[in-house]
């Protein structure tokens, strides 16, 4: 169920990238940080995600930072699930970049060595650090 909850939040930002309807993003962002939080405290991905091993939860993490970017960078309003994230994994920001580029190095830092979801969390951070260099250009 956690796999294809994962796979399911997935699909849910690639019809988000191809819409151009606000309305149709804003209901599948709600389906994802549903995926993400659960309609209830103990129903989310988040809050079963410390029963898995090391490697589920760095590529759980992977995936949801993964999302996060891809809805930066189609600029999708997603302040309020980025602030809840901000919160929950205890980060000191609430600026969308430096959530979703700590979201990758918590991945990274529980991955195992050598294991292929380090190897996506440091993609991930390249990334991040690249569309961070992207946009102090252009102020």
């Amino acid at each position: 169920q956690f796999y294809c909850k994962e796979v399911l939040s997935k699909h849910y930002a690639r019809l988000i990238t191809h819409s151009n309807n606000s309305k149709k993003q804003a209901k599948y962002l709600k389906e994802i940080q549903s995926i993400y939080l659960g309609e209830d405290k103990n129903s989310g991905l988040l809050n079963v995600v410390d029963k898995l091993t090391t490697k589920r939860i760095s590529s759980s993490y992977n995936n949801l930072a993964n999302i996060l970017l891809k809805l930066y960078e189609k600029d999708i309003w997603y302040n309020e699930f980025n602030d809840i994230l901000s919160k929950r994994f205890q980060i000191n920001s609430t600026k969308k970049l430096e959530v979703i580029k700590t979201i990758f190095d918590i991945a990274r830092t529980i991955a195992p060595p050598n294991y292929y979801t380090q190897a996506d969390s440091y993609d991930g951070i390249v990334r991040v650090n690249r569309t961070m260099l992207c946009y102090s250009k252009t102020i």
